[in-house]
């Protein structure tokens, strides 16, 4: 009789509902997973809830920390200033992937309307999509964008969570149009979808929970580079204050 070795899974220690795989395979995909959402808890203003400190010493134990060589610069008290900071590599890379997906929308769309309108950063507050567009040429005059990973393995994170999904059919209802950009992301380098308009009939195939049925209808969206990959690099330095290079230096550097 041969003896069938089981993997160790490791169980996702957040408390707070959200959308993840469970379980995962290895400490390395389950700091990431913390990452993200730990980062998307800090952009938001609210402070991330994870239970269990021997998984979370486990996750401490395996990142990686990257002191700043003092060539990047960090915001303090609304001015650049010489960043020394030790980051932790994952939650910094994941702080920073946010931060870029959604500022090279901003970039993209403001350039597209020009001096018709302006563009604007929604900031943190629950529910609200991303972007919110004021635009003279649309017969609305307004738009809101949402802006959703489409990586593997985020199958619940690239779908509009029940409170944004309300949120856009009351907007709807209005008349008010609502679309999504969906991105690709690795080694810090991006690909953008075309906007995906959303309607009363294809908001549910949008929104969470996922199941298979809506991946078939993601699995069809195409991706591109908006910007060329030295435009992406000012605009990183812009947002982060990093450069592409450290940041990928960062996030690659071996495990002690």
């Amino acid at each position: 009789m041969q003896m069938v070795q089981l993997k160790r899974k490791w169980k996702c220690p957040i408390k707070a509902n959200h959308s993840c795989q469970t379980t995962y395979e290895s400490t390395q995909k389950l700091t990431r997973h913390v990452a993200a959402y730990e980062a998307n808890q800090t952009r938001k203003g609210r402070k991330p809830k994870i239970k269990s400190s021997r998984v979370k010493s486990v996750i401490k134990s395996k990142n990686r920390i990257f002191k700043c060589p003092g060539s990047e610069k960090t915001r303090k008290d609304g001015k650049w200033v010489v960043c020394k900071k030790e980051h932790d590599s994952s939650a910094f890379y994941a702080r920073q992937v946010n931060t870029v997906s959604e500022g090279i929308i901003l970039k993209f769309l403001e350039k597209k309307i020009g001096s018709a309108g302006f563009v604007d950063n929604n900031g943190t507050t629950e529910g609200l999509f991303d972007i919110g567009v004021y635009d003279k040429k649309l017969k609305s005059k307004v738009k809101y964008t949402e802006v959703k990973p489409r990586n593997p393995g985020r199958n619940g994170e690239q779908l509009l969570k029940p409170g944004q999904r309300d949120w856009a059919i009351k907007k709807m209802n209005l008349g008010i149009l609502c679309d999504m950009f969906f991105y690709k992301e690795k080694n810090f380098v991006f690909y953008h979808s075309d906007p995906t308009k959303l309607t009363m009939k294809n908001i549910e195939t949008f929104s969470q929970p996922w199941d298979e049925e809506k991946e078939k209808a993601l699995e069809k969206i195409s991706f591109k580079k908006l910007f060329s990959d030295k435009q992406i690099e000012k605009l990183t330095v812009n947002l982060t204050g990093h450069s592409v290079k450290i940041i990928r230096k960062m996030f690659n550097q071996p495990r002690k």
